[in-house]
């Protein structure tokens, strides 16, 4: 059981892969390549640099690294969220079972933690008294 609650909350906890968009940096009357906006008196000249790939989160701002292709930027999404869930398995599977439940109570995993007394709300101090 706790092994499949485990596996439940790093499931849950795992953060979600985000859309990965092409960008191309802008050549400034300047001759530099901007990515953003130009400096003042800068303007652009209508030629585009090398296109790269980045990751967009849900607000439009891009995150992360440049990628020269799209699959590198999902690679590289999917690795980082491999090494979190990673990190989440190891501090879980040392975690004490109050901790436990509060992981699941936190990833709304009450299905595979019912259980642990202290997902009911039962404190650890409380249960040392009955």
């Amino acid at each position: 059981m706790r092994s499949s609650l485990i596996e439940a909350i790093v499931a849950a906890s795992r953060p979600t892969t985000l859309p990965v968009v092409e960008r191309f940096p802008l050549k400034g009357s300047d001759g530099k390549l901007y990515c953003g906006d130009m400096p003042s008196g800068v303007s652009y000249t209508g030629e585009r640099g090398t296109p790269y790939y980045v990751a967009q989160a849900s607000n439009g701002s891009t995150v992360g690294k440049r990628f020269a292709s799209r699959e590198e930027c999902e690679s590289w999404q999917r690795s980082c969220a491999d090494a979190r869930a990673q990190e989440m398995r190891e501090f879980l599977e040392t975690a004490d079972e109050y901790t436990l439940a509060r992981q699941a109570k936190h990833w709304k995993c009450l299905d595979e933690a019912k259980h642990l007394r202290w997902v009911y709300g039962v404190l650890p101090e409380q249960a040392e008294r009955d």
